[in-house]
């Protein structure tokens, strides 16, 4: 009887003993992506390859990458599974996004967690585009607030306007995304094309007058065209007038029967005091958003830094947030908030991680 006891006791430690190992293996996945998502155009099907990585080092490939977005304006899904392409633990996929403007999306790499990646753009397609011509595509997005128009005469003393050759100043600014520092001058561009060569604009007395409100009786910022040339273009400064914290600079180029002409605008006024606010990814015997709760004005710009030896991501509950890429050691992620309301957040690979933002109404 006694060894039939000892024989089921241990029978019963090796039928468990697998189940307890899955369970504790647990563990998380991290996906990276090989580049920087760009030119990606509505009807035409994106390639893209990424890595996947146990704890963010050994490439794993026993995983289904599933890839989930969601259109931030009308909540419209899709999905997409990768396949095991090249070297162990990389991934192919391919999306077609039926609907210009931003994304929210993330790669789940089951059975772990998902990584959510920065707001995807999708701009309208060129007609005849092709998936080569993908990358090359300068998508244009209209920007009704600026207005240029070039007047006979000089800034003191401005004459009849010059008509655009459609009779619009504004026609769209080029601007197909924005890199770099958060804290850079914002810069917003139009163009005109005026039905008279550039030589007749140098050789008499015309100047470029820059409106922010279109509606306004006078600009805010003006040059007379003149200046430099630099690779064939001619480069004119717009000085802001009194009063106005609005400056400028044009390029001109033309042809003996047209003149292109593309403004830059930027305020000189001097920034406002900061009331920015940091949260720190920390490891206070489990990771954490330290502070996990922050109230702040609208307006103001949230940097998250993550002070860990391991990747995490911010991945908000909502399409109104919106999400990082995996932040590895000492990396850093920020986000304006301009609406009132309170933003739920977490951790992809680790979604026990979680924080709140309530935005007041400044």
């Amino acid at each position: 009887m006694r060894r039939q006891l000892l024989l089921a006791l241990l029978l019963s430690t090796v039928s468990f003993t697998p189940l307890a190992t899955a369970v504790s293996a647990g563990g998380m996945a991290v996906v990276r992506l090989d580049a920087d998502p760009t030119g990606v155009l509505v009807d035409v099907p994106w390639k893209f390859g990424f890595m996947v990585r146990q704890h963010d080092i050994s490439p794993n490939s026993d995983v289904t990458p599933r890839v989930n977005a969601q259109h931030r304006d009308t909540g419209e899904k899709l999905e997409a599974t990768g396949h095991q392409v090249g070297p162990v633990g990389h991934f192919l996929a391919e999306v077609t996004f039926p609907l210009a403007g931003e994304w929210k999306w993330s790669i789940t790499p089951e059975p772990y967690a998902a990584t959510s990646f920065e707001t995807l753009t999708v701009y309208a397609s060129p007609v005849g585009a092709s998936a080569a011509e993908a990358d090359a595509a300068a998508p244009v997005s209209l920007d009704a607030t600026l207005t240029a128009r070039v007047h006979a005469g000089t800034c003191a003393a401005l004459g009849e306007d010059v008509p655009s050759i459609n009779d619009a100043a504004v026609t769209g600014s080029a601007i197909e995304r924005e890199v770099g520092a958060a804290s850079a001058v914002p810069i917003t561009i139009t163009t005109l094309t005026l039905d008279r060569p550039l030589a007749e604009l140098i050789a008499s007395d015309y100047a470029i007058d820059l409106f922010i409100d279109a509606a306004s009786p006078s600009g805010s910022a003006c040059g007379e065209i003149g200046g430099p040339i630099v690779n064939d273009d001619l480069v004119v400064g717009l000085r802001q007038r009194e009063g106005s914290d609005d400056a400028g600079i044009a390029l001109l180029r033309g042809d003996r029967e047209r003149t292109e002409i593309t403004v830059y605008h930027f305020s000189v006024a001097p920034p406002a005091a900061s009331s920015d606010v940091e949260i720190r990814i920390v490891q206070a015997g489990e990771w954490a958003f330290s502070p996990d709760r922050v109230e702040i004005a609208a307006g103001t710009t949230v940097t998250w830094i993550n002070d860990t030896d391991t990747s995490h991501t911010v991945t908000g509950r909502d399409l109104a947030f919106a999400d990082s890429s995996p932040l590895g050691p000492g990396e850093s992620f920020n986000q304006r908030f301009s609406e009132p309301g309170t933003y739920a957040y977490f951790c992809g690979p680790h979604p026990d991680m979680a924080g709140t933002i309530v935005v007041t109404g400044g």
